[in-house]
């Protein structure tokens, strides 16, 4: 019996590591290459450069078997510090995945992109409201930024139907001192 389950399982993963019979994409996403199959692409990681030449956001391809693909880079249109911004929350993708916003803490501005089959699209960039904003959440079309230099605070935006940012008079309120030390907005009910 042992003998056959192992025929068994050695014809399965033969057939499995066949070039000529790959696992295929069935999304608009390209396939992961790996070093035997391909995967399909069921998702993205994203992360920010925070480059003082200019911010980029890295998309991470996250393959069925949960590898990760090459990034793909998006150019922000900010800029960032150039170093650690001891921080959480740099980048947020609102509850149904169609926008991405990440700050710019090097041009003190965020940016809002389109998320969709095909990448990312910058469609806007605002003003975060302070100085070195470090921090970015969402609820609904809602949009919080922490701005952690000067004296810092929290400003918020409306992420309107057209895709723009409109920040919202009278919703920037500051930290509760200038040395709190802040590394992580959050916004929800």
């Amino acid at each position: 019996m042992r003998i056959r389950l192992l025929a068994v399982m050695t014809a399965a993963l033969s057939a499995a590591c066949d070039n000529s019979n790959p696992i295929t994409n069935t999304g608009a996403e390209p396939a992961l290459q790996g070093s035997v199959i391909r995967a399909t692409v069921t998702g993205y990681i994203y992360t920010e450069s925070n480059e003082t030449a200019g911010n980029r956001i890295l998309a991470f391809p996250i393959a069925n078997d949960g590898s990760l693909g090459s990034p793909t880079s998006y150019p922000s249109g900010g800029t960032g510090t150039g170093g650690g911004l001891g921080n959480q929350g740099a980048v947020a993708v609102t509850k149904g995945g169609g926008y991405l916003i990440a700050v710019n803490a090097g041009s003190n501005d965020v940016s809002l992109f389109q998320v969709s089959s095909t990448g990312l699209q910058l469609l806007d960039r605002e003003p975060s409201g302070g100085l070195q904003p470090i921090s970015v959440s969402t609820w609904g079309d809602i949009v919080v930024v922490l701005n952690a230099g000067g004296t810092g605070n929290i400003t918020g935006f409306v992420l309107e139907p057209q895709g723009n940012l409109r920040s919202v008079s009278g919703f920037t309120a500051p930290l509760s001192s200038t040395s709190s030390g802040p590394a992580q907005v959050s916004v929800g009910p």
